[in-house]
């Protein structure tokens, strides 16, 4: 209950303060899903409202609270096809993929989306109390990678099944970013004192449903 109350506080403050701009993922700004109509704050704008008190911080791009569930989402978008169209050229595709996912910089992405959220709580003016300070830490906190590779929704039975089904091909470029990108994915892990859980991948055809289930 504690948690409900917090969150909702959060929500009431970020709103009248103008840090949280609720928008559809299709319409925040770089969303690599242009048909998503789940709702989320664009977190860009709330980071750039607060970016005095920070250093340039590399934070996500959506964020959604849920007071009900006692939860926080992050949500990255992580688009490839623009990528595939201007940079899979030549046959250095695993390189460049790779490199990608280098430049992606998601513990990054994470550590500053927490930095974001911790400098808005305690804004002077919202008057943190010492046990918000505990609901805070108890809030389970998501990190949703948001991608249009689809390939990255498919379970590893689908995935073996597409496999032997081309043996004689060989894997298309999505199956190779798929692979590269759930194995970077995997290797991110959560914090328990903060209550952070391991990321999570999200697909266009599948984020409206996995936030508005049948």
């Amino acid at each position: 209950m504690e948690i409900e109350v917090f969150l909702d506080r959060l929500i009431n403050y970020g709103e009248s303060k103008g840090l949280f701009v609720k928008k559809p993922i299709k319409d925040v700004k770089d969303s690599c899903c242009t048909k998503a109509l789940t709702e989320v704050y664009d977190f860009d704008e709330c980071k750039t409202m607060l970016s005095k008190h920070l250093t340039d911080p590399k934070s996500c791009d959506g964020l959604k609270i849920m007071p009900k569930k006692g939860m926080i989402d992050f949500i990255e978008f992580k688009g490839w096809r623009k990528f595939i169209e201007h940079q899979m050229k030549d046959v250095n595709e695993i390189e460049k993929i790779e490199q990608q996912i280098n430049n992606f910089h998601l513990d990054v992405k994470i550590t500053d989306s927490l930095l974001v959220l911790e400098n808005l709580i305690h804004q002077a003016d919202f008057q943190l109390k010492v046990s918000e300070k505990r609901a805070y830490l108890d809030t389970a906190k998501r990190v949703i990678i948001l991608t249009d590779i689809e390939e990255l929704n498919q379970s590893p039975l689908e995935q073996l099944t597409v496999t032997l089904g081309n043996l004689s091909s060989m894997p298309s470029i999505e199956s190779r970013i798929a692979e590269k990108f759930s194995t970077e994915i995997n290797s991110i892990s959560g914090d328990t004192l903060k209550n952070l859980q391991k990321p999570e991948t999200m697909t266009c055809s599948t984020i409206d449903k996995f936030y508005r289930p049948d």
